[in-house]
């Protein structure tokens, strides 16, 4: 997939989130958004649901079975997680 494609769908799930209610303001999906840890404006319910939303959205897009996993979140630095 294309980066634009990407970061589209990744703002399509900001925006489902925020009309939702799930998050507070409006997220802007850049290479420099924070999405865990400080700085973040999601907490654990709506980052799990952007998680399955983008599952399902890139899924939908790719035609195959998309699973996104944080197998190595033990090593994040939660000051610096970004997007990307």
């Amino acid at each position: 997939m294309e980066n634009k494609i990407i970061f589209q769908t990744i703002q399509e799930a900001f925006n489902s989130l925020y009309r939702s209610g799930m998050i507070p303001k409006q997220i802007i999906a850049t290479s420099e958004t924070i999405v865990l840890g400080k700085g973040s404006e999601m907490d654990s319910i709506s980052l799990i649901t952007f998680i399955s939303e983008l599952e399902d959205r890139f899924s939908l897009a790719s035609g195959k079975e998309i699973f996104l996993m944080l197998n190595e979140i033990h090593e994040f630095n939660i000051e610096k997680s970004v997007v990307s």
